[in-house]
């Protein structure tokens, strides 16, 4: 814990090579007044530090601040926060570096809330790239091994380029999840910028998958997609994303809507999936599929989409039959062409 009940300070300190459990309050002041009500300061302390262990005896944070304050009712407020909160499961993995003008910690010592110019920075790990992130405020819940914040959030991958906004945020350093968690706006940079909306976004850094859930809208160049949710997978590497998944739901289909080339018309497609895989530069619709490019409607249970050689391909299927319908000038230019 942070605070005992005589308002001191607790860490861990190395010096010498040896660690000494022990409370650290350099220049530190307890004021002695039995009278005192609760929002009275009874101790004041410079140059602090703590070092929490997990029950199972692995790091999970080490705070330092320049200044403390200690109420009579337990409750602590931290001046110029520096913390380090490691995932309990992988050690390995880099912590998260956050940092903060004002720190506050509850007088159970359960959670730490920190205030004004909020930044984190995580480094960069074989399982995810780095991050950055600033905000107005956040907690870092202790038995939840969490870091929430409902206020608004940017959040930066500066070796990619790639940027995310949104309102309210969720970090799980249980399971390696991020979920920013409404009106969600994310850009990411690559030959062209794919910008992505939604309402709530969900990161898997061990899966390398985000998931953007709730009237999702993906733009790329001439691109327009919209569905129920998105999912973005992306290369071990992490320079590009190999996949994109579009889901439709009971009540309206995944769409998208493109132009393949200059000058060309608008190629507009529905199904209940599709699947965009950027280095093959193809389209997969899976399910009640129906594509639609100056009234040529191709209507089938499978089709993928050659965004290079405009060609369509429906393999056979147990699911259903092809069909095709040709408007009429197309049929009259057919004809004239063999006669």
């Amino acid at each position: 814990m942070l605070i005992n009940k005589q308002g001191i300070l607790s860490s861990l300190i190395l010096f010498g090579g040896v660690f000494f459990s022990s409370y650290l309050a350099i220049k530190s002041t307890v004021l002695q007044d039995s009278s005192r009500d609760n929002n009275q300061v009874v101790g004041v302390g410079y140059q602090l530090k703590d070092w929490q262990m997990s029950e199972t005896g692995l790091l999970s944070s080490f705070i330092t601040a320049d200044k403390m304050l200690h109420y009579a009712d337990g409750r602590s407020n931290f001046f110029a926060v520096k913390a380090q909160y490691f995932d309990p499961k992988r050690q390995e993995d880099p912590p998260w570096n956050i940092s903060a003008d004002l720190g506050r910690v509850s007088a159970d010592n359960v959670w730490v809330q920190l205030e004004k110019n909020v930044q984190l920075q995580r480094a960069k790990s074989k399982n995810s790239a780095a991050m950055e992130a600033n905000t107005d405020h956040l907690i870092y819940d202790r038995r939840l091994s969490q870091i929430t914040t409902d206020a608004f959030v940017t959040m930066k991958e500066p070796d990619l380029g790639n940027v995310t906004t949104g309102n309210g945020l969720k970090i799980n350093l249980n399971d390696n999840e991020i979920k920013l968690l409404n009106d969600v706006h994310t850009t990411y940079v690559n030959q062209l910028p794919l910008t992505v909306h939604s309402d709530e976004l969900e990161v898997n850094y061990s899966t390398q998958e985000g998931i953007y859930q709730g009237n999702a809208v993906a733009d790329q160049g001439t691109r327009h997609l919209t569905a129920d949710h998105i999912h973005l997978i992306r290369e071990p590497n992490l320079k590009k994303f190999s996949e994109i998944h579009a889901f439709g739901n009971a009540k309206k289909q995944a769409y998208i809507e493109l132009i393949p080339k200059l000058g060309e018309s608008l190629v507009k497609g529905t199904s209940d999936e599709i699947v965009y895989h950027p280095i093959l530069q193809t389209l997969t619709f899976k399910g009640n599929v129906e594509l639609d490019q100056t009234g040529k409607v191709y209507h089938g249970p499978l089709a993928t989409y050659n965004l290079q050689t405009e060609m369509v391909n429906s393999p056979a299927s147990t699911e259903g039959r092809v069909m095709m319908q040709l408007p009429p000038d197309e049929i009259a230019t057919n004809e004239k062409e063999k006669t």
